[in-house]
């Protein structure tokens, strides 16, 4: 029997009392909603009026599944295409859009 191991991809804190730090290590089923559950809790200890700055990190992140990293970024993003292929211009790359309104109540700021 093989155990299932679960990969924490966000990890959140707050820096002195007025920034939010949110790391993204990797693009996994759970990264969207560890990533609304951070902004959430950092919301709630540090109010918009009060907080200086929310910082969202993906360095060194390997990558992952592609439906997270949209999503993700249509958590930030109210509207424009996501780049998801760096292959050369000579070559036809596929494309994404971010696909709803921004949900997050700093992206609007």
């Amino acid at each position: 029997m093989r155990d299932v191991i679960r990969v924490r991809s966000v990890r959140s804190k707050i820096e002195g009392e007025d920034i939010g730090y949110i790391r993204i290590s990797s693009f996994n089923e759970q990264t969207t909603d560890g990533l609304k559950k951070a902004i959430t809790d950092i919301t709630a200890q540090v109010p918009p009026r009060s907080s200086r700055a929310m910082s969202s990190i993906c360095a060194n992140n390997p990558g992952g599944l592609l439906d997270q990293a949209i999503s993700v970024s249509d958590t930030f993003l109210e509207r424009g295409e996501i780049v998801i292929d760096p292959r050369p211009l000579t070559r036809k790359r596929p494309s994404a859009s971010t696909r709803a309104p921004a949900t997050s109540p700093r992206a609007s700021r």
